[in-house]
């Protein structure tokens, strides 16, 4: 009696997973991953976020908890095809979605992922979630989805733009529908911290002929009237001419782009030309989210007073320039996981300001305030440290003074009569300290 052959299981495809955990397994190509953190707590790392696309064409994304990424990060590699087992499958969440799946595979102690070496199944290089304009428009502001965009390099702007090293925030005009007899239809890639460096290099390589690129996982804001597409930990530049989305957005424009774009290194930080009204800032704030770090802006208004409720300076670590705390009788960066630092007393002032229309609390820091005063705050604490003891001696236990408020105040550049009553242009409102 001959003995039968196993019986061979196939892979469970994405349409088909079901919740909870069981028996199935997945083979997918991994096309990327990225390190997932919550700015709301100081950039902690939350674990492992994976993107994958199965034999049919379907996507789902996968997360690896903090806690087990050490095992797994060595393992994964973008563009490979593996196999993934003994997984649970969940909901997603209904905020930031990344795929139109549902489920996430989430991994728990006991999962496998392993690369698929022979009889590897065929399954295409990429997937993206591509939305076009009035999309764009309808997500804006919601927080629903972190969509994929294709379009072509109008302009570069911010500082620096030769280091890949520099993380600060780089503005890209961007079209993303173009009409031949009519109009094209221009967006603002806003990059920000890893994105920002990496399109750094891109730009920086000697190559800026190819100028159309997809660009994956950007969180759309309507701010000042203009459509910003904010970049996300998970942002990602793709530039093969051999995609499907990019030749056909190629096509759209009547051939290949050989025109290099203009790059503008404006060395000090972007200097946006739009000017803003208070009612637009408060609006953009409250739409704003965890994504959005700081915004650039010109706005004018009237300074009405210095507000002293929350003091006028902080101790800022030297090595990175973020305040320190107190932890028993010394100070720490709870950013650096540093217990040895050293402090400096820089400007946090907040001023009351009302442009005709509204009004808020502009909060200026350092540089902008030594501009302004031309003394920096670790002179000005010195000279209220003393002045105050000066007025205890002349005064009594009753002597007041106020010896920063007052400098603050009489300062040249807080004077109406001196600067129209408006705040200089250029000014930086950050949206979190």
């Amino acid at each position: 009696m001959s003995s039968s052959a196993p019986a061979v299981v196939a892979p469970t495809s994405f349409d088909d997973l079901r919740l909870g955990r069981s028996a199935q397994f997945v083979v997918a190509r991994l096309l990327r991953f990225w390190d997932s953190r919550n700015i709301k707590k100081k950039g902690e790392f939350m674990g492992i976020t994976l993107f994958f696309l199965d034999e049919q064409n379907s996507v789902i994304h996968g997360f690896i908890p903090a806690a087990r990424s050490g095992h797994y990060r060595p393992g994964l590699r973008s563009g490979s095809v593996v196999k993934v087992s003994r997984f649970e499958v969940a909901r997603c969440t209904k905020m930031y979605k990344i795929t139109d799946n549902p489920f996430v595979i989430w991994f728990l102690p006991q999962t496998t992922i392993d690369e698929v070496l022979v009889n590897a199944p065929i399954i295409n290089l990429q997937k993206f979630m591509l939305r076009k304009f009035e999309h764009l428009q309808a997500l804006a502001n919601t927080n629903l989805e972190l969509p994929d965009v294709v379009g072509m390099i109008c302009s570069v702007q911010g500082s620096d733009l030769s280091d890949a090293t520099v993380m600060t925030r780089v503005v890209v005009r961007f079209v993303i529908e173009h009409y031949k007899k009519t109009h094209n239809v221009v967006v603002y890639l806003s990059l920000w911290d890893e994105a920002a460096a990496t399109f750094r290099g891109l730009i920086s390589s000697g190559e800026r002929a190819q100028s159309v690129m997809v660009v994956t996982t950007v969180n759309p804001k309507i701010f000042g009237g203009n459509l910003y597409l904010n970049s996300t930990p998970a942002t990602k530049f793709y530039s093969d001419m051999n995609l499907p989305a990019i030749a056909q957005f190629t096509d759209s424009l009547g051939g290949p782009v050989g025109e290099a774009f203009p790059c503008i290194d404006t060395k000090e930080a972007i200097k946006k030309k739009e000017h803003v009204s208070i009612g637009d800032l408060n609006k953009f704030i409250s739409n704003s989210d965890e994504q959005t770090q700081e915004a650039e802006f010109i706005c004018k208004a009237r300074v009405l007073e210095v507000l002293q409720q929350n003091g006028w300076s902080f101790v800022s670590y030297t090595g990175c320039s973020r305040k320190l705390d107190q932890s028993g009788n010394s100070l720490r960066c709870n950013r650096c996981v540093n217990a040895n630092v050293t402090g400096v007393i820089k400007y946090r002032v907040e001023l009351s300001v009302d442009d005709g229309n509204d009004n808020a609390t502009f909060v200026v820091f350092d540089r902008e305030m030594l501009n302004l005063i031309k003394k920096d705050a670790a002179t000005l604490t010195v000279e209220e440290t003393f002045n105050t003891k000066e007025a205890s001696i002349v005064g009594g236990e009753s002597g007041e003074t106020s010896a920063s408020a007052g400098t603050l105040v009489e300062g040249e550049a807080y004077d109406p009569n001196q600067t129209g009553g408006q705040v200089k242009d250029g000014n930086r409102k950050r949206l979190r300290e």
